[in-house]
């Protein structure tokens, strides 16, 4: 009986993940596909010729290449001023004592609740009366919102985890504290710190909602904005839309590939010491 049940769970896990790759080689298939087979009937799903023209017209013949740009300054940005935030933060929860530490740790995970879409008309008010629309600082502080709030909570968690002995030896030889967060707590803890840098990348780079309502110029918008632009009136470019969605997965992809091992301790850290 346990090896049926086992066999069956097998199969059910295997049914589950070529239903959860099959859309990511669709993607991949379509992109390199001409643009007749992609609306060949019935849908074909193998290559009976590859090309790259889709690839070649989001780099040359669009603003993509612009878009790329504004997602790197945005992205990055964003990471380093979580990070930067979120370390000092997540210390004070991890290290100090003070009144409503509870509090501040429920309204952290509480935040993480509300709906993007709940604060989008407060915040472009926000943004227009500070003359904040459309530009670079405007989208970045959107997306601290809601990029610091997790940061804080999975490093705290992270440096809960560290002996206090290591800072207090740090303090004897002449440190003062913020000297031994700089020297002892923070270099213990860069794969934490640097997993958890790339999620705030990641959400700053695939964000649609925000990047759409409070951005209007090829300057400033990023990457999925460009990708719905391939959305016309008259007809939708699946081969541009398949191209351009393929060269976007491709950093998100690698980072996690690479930094995978960190991902899941920092992610397991986080939640068990919250």
């Amino acid at each position: 009986m346990k090896k049926i049940i086992g066999f069956a769970s097998f199969i059910l896990i295997l049914f589950f993940i070529f239903f959860s790759i099959l859309p990511i080689l669709w993607m991949i298939s379509s992109s390199l596909k001409p643009a007749g087979e992609i609306y060949s009937m019935p849908p074909q799903f193998g290559l009976t010729a590859l090309t790259f023209e889709h690839y070649k017209y989001v780099l040359f013949d669009t603003h993509m290449l612009r878009y790329f740009w504004n997602s790197i300054i945005v992205a990055g940005l964003t990471t380093l001023f979580s990070l930067g935030i979120a370390v000092l933060g997540g210390y004070g929860f991890a290290r100090f004592k003070f009144k409503g530490k509870s509090i501040f740790s429920v309204a952290i995970l509480f935040s993480q609740m509300l709906p993007l879409a709940v604060l989008l008309v407060p915040l472009y008010m926000l943004l227009s009366r500070m003359n904040l629309l459309d530009t670079y600082p405007g989208l970045i502080l959107t997306y601290l919102m809601f990029t610091i709030p997790l940061t804080t909570w999975l490093i705290r968690g992270f440096l809960a985890s560290i002996p206090r002995e290591l800072e207090e030896v740090a303090m004897v030889d002449g440190c003062t504290r913020f000297q031994a967060l700089l020297r002892v707590v923070i270099p213990v803890s860069t794969p934490a710190i640097f997993a958890t840098g790339i999620y705030s990348f990641i959400v700053a780079w695939q964000e649609f909602l925000f990047a759409l309502s409070f951005t209007n110029s090829k300057s400033v918008r990023t990457v999925p904005i460009g990708i719905a632009n391939f959305i016309g009136q008259y007809g939708v470019n699946w081969g541009a839309i398949m191209a351009a969605s393929v060269m976007v997965s491709l950093p998100v992809v690698f980072l996690f590939i690479i930094f995978f091992k960190q991902f899941i301790s920092t992610f397991t850290e986080g939640m068990m010491k919250g």
